[in-house]
């Protein structure tokens, strides 16, 4: 184990590295959304610690949704109206696709937004749960 690799630690590093407004993109070409309107979604990037490492925790989506069948990805989606800020989409898919409870994950930081080719614009959350 890296003996810097604290919650506290990770958490710092990213609101250091964070830039709100810098977007990639999934296909290389996050200039070409200039202009576009793009749907706003979020995903918690859970972290858990495990036997004196850290891990990450994904989800293999089922068959039966509507988009994104047997993709592996992190939990998340499309944004409410209601919701103002990343982490309270992130926090709300996480409780319907995993049960992840508000009060089992301590948020660390976002990492820069990701615009994907279906032209959402994906913020992802950092949290720790417990395993």
């Amino acid at each position: 184990m890296h003996p810097n690799l604290t919650k506290n630690n990770i958490s710092r590093r990213l609101k250091e590295t964070y830039q709100p407004g810098v977007i990639a993109s999934t296909d290389g070409f996050a200039e070409m959304y200039a202009g576009v309107q793009l749907k706003c979604a979020a995903v918690l990037i859970p972290l858990i610690r495990w036997n004196d490492e850290w891990n990450l925790v994904f989800t293999r989506r089922t068959e039966a949704v509507e988009h994104h069948k047997g993709q592996v990805s992190f939990p998340g989606g499309a944004c409410n109206a209601d919701e103002t800020i990343p982490e309270q989409t992130a926090l709300r898919e996480a409780d319907e696709e995993i049960g992840l409870k508000l009060g089992d994950v301590r948020l660390l930081g976002l990492l820069n937004e990701v615009v994907t080719i279906t032209r959402y614009r994906v913020t992802p959350v950092v949290g720790v749960m417990p395993w």
